[in-house]
C-alpha cells in the first residue's frame, strides 16, 4: 500500500511505481536497481539497454539528462553509468532492457474534484502532445468505455493491422483495467498517475517509464 511518508516529496520514483504497477499485472521491462556505478557480475539482462537516474526529485528525467539510451554493450554501459552518476551523485540507477513496439500509448489518471479519479488513454508520442489524440472516462470502465476510448484515438485504427503495423486490443485492455483496479484499491493518496510510453506489439503491451505523484 503508497505510503505518503514513504514518499515525503510527493513522487513515487519509477523503480517503486513499476513494482506497484506489477503487483496489478502491468507488464514492465526486465530491469535491475544499481546503489553504484560497477556493472553488477552475470548482467542478467539483454542488450541494448537503457539506463536511468531514480530519485524523487525528478519529474522529467529526459529533460535533466538522467536518461541515456541504446546502450549496446559493456564498455558502453560502464560510461553510462559513470557518466549518470556525476550527473546525480549520490542516487540509484535503473538499467532496463531496451523495449521495441509498434505503436506507442499513454494512460493516465488524474484526481478531479468534480468526478474523482478521471483514466486518459492516449496515442504516444506527438499525437497527444500536439494534436490532443486522448480519451478520458472515469475509472469505472466498461467494455463499451474501452472500446469507445480506443475508436476516439488514432491507435484505434491500427487493432486491425494498418501498413503491416498491428497491436492487441486484449492487452490495451488489460493494461486499462488493471489501471483502473491498482486507483479503486490504492488510489486515495494518488494525485496522478502516468504510464508514458506504453509500448504496443501484436502481443505484449509494456510500461517503459512510469510515476506516481501522491497526496502532500
Amino acid at each position: 500500500m503508497i505510503r505518503i511518508e514513504d514518499f515525503p516529496n510527493g513522487l513515487v520514483d519509477e523503480y517503486n511505481t513499476k513494482a506497484i504497477l506489477r503487483k496489478y499485472s502491468i507488464r514492465t521491462p526486465n530491469g535491475i536497481l544499481i546503489r553504484d556505478c560497477n556493472i553488477p557480475d552475470n548482467l542478467p539482462l539483454r542488450y541494448p539497454l537503457v539506463v536511468k537516474a531514480v530519485s524523487t526529485n525528478l519529474l522529467h528525467k529526459s529533460e535533466s539528462g538522467a536518461v541515456i539510451l541504446g546502450i549496446s554493450s559493456d564498455s558502453h554501459l560502464k560510461s553510462a553509468l559513470e557518466e549518470i552518476c556525476k550527473r546525480f551523485q549520490g542516487g540509484s540507477i535503473l538499467v532496463e532492457e531496451m523495449i521495441r513496439g509498434n505503436f506507442e500509448a499513454i494512460i493516465g489518471v488524474k484526481r478531479s474534484h468534480s468526478f474523482g479519479h478521471v483514466m486518459m488513454l492516449g496515442s504516444g508520442g506527438i499525437f497527444a502532445e500536439i494534436f490532443g489524440d486522448v480519451s478520458f472516462r472515469t475509472v469505472d470502465l466498461s467494455k463499451s468505455d474501452i472500446s469507445e476510448m480506443m475508436n476516439e484515438v488514432s491507435l484505434g485504427k491500427f487493432l486491425g493491422g494498418y501498413r503491416g503495423i498491428k497491436i492487441s486490443k486484449e492487452k490495451i485492455v488489460e493494461a486499462l483495467y488493471s489501471v483502473a483496479n491498482l486507483i479503486k484499491t490504492e488510489g486515495e493518496l494518488i494525485e496522478s498517475l502516468d504510464i508514458n510510453p506504453l509500448i504496443l506489439s501484436e502481443n505484449d503491451a509494456i510500461a517503459v517509464d512510469a510515476k506516481i505523484v501522491v497526496s502532500k
